[in-house]
């Protein structure tokens, strides 16, 4: 749609057209000669610009179309379109029809997306507070509880690991004793 801007178009076309007198002419750019396997992604996008500049002055309607079914190969396998040309006869007049209602409302489309998103951000940000105050209220709560619990528990096993170490210490005499002889 920045193309339908005719600054901006004239700006895509004018490079389109560079790109165009360095394909004929074969002079390198950068090292780069536009001919060359290197080169063909620049003429490429060259042409789907001036390609999309030339739809856009056409018809709004038919820049609607060619964006959805752009879009729509961002969703599902291109080349199964071109299997089947029923699939492809499919995506196009789904995407007419979507193209045909959505003309001149994509403003408000992605507005209503970055309201949503500010939205959703708010929401997010509002069950963060929730949750620490959750936590917090719990700390408050039970937090006295479960240090005593935690102490108990420390002090259960210091408990048994003295009692471990003196069975050793036992154990250990009553080798001791056996291996002496009794004495």
């Amino acid at each position: 749609w920045i193309v339908s801007w005719w600054p901006i178009a004239l700006i895509v076309v004018l490079a389109a057209g560079v790109v165009a007198v360095l394909f004929f002419t074969g002079v390198p750019v950068g090292g780069i000669v536009m001919k060359s396997e290197e080169g063909m992604p620049f003429v490429a996008g060259a042409g789907v610009a001036v390609g999309l500049t030339i739809v856009t002055w056409l018809s709004t309607w038919l820049t609607d179309t060619v964006s959805l079914v752009y879009f729509a190969t961002d969703f599902s396998d291109a080349s199964m379109w071109l299997q089947d040309w029923r699939i492809l006869a499919v995506v196009v007049v789904v995407s007419g029809v979507l193209g045909w209602l959505l003309t001149n409302w994509w403003y408000w489309i992605i507005g209503i997306e970055v309201l949503l998103c500010v939205i959703v951000l708010l929401a997010v940000c509002l069950a963060s507070q929730l949750l620490h105050l959750w936590i917090d209220q719990t700390k408050l709560q039970h937090g006295e509880k479960l240090r005593d619990w935690r102490l108990g528990l420390r002090q259960s096993r210091k408990t048994m690991e003295e009692e471990v170490a003196s069975l050793k210490k036992q154990l250990e005499a009553s080798d001791h004793k056996k291996k002496n002889g009794g004495r």
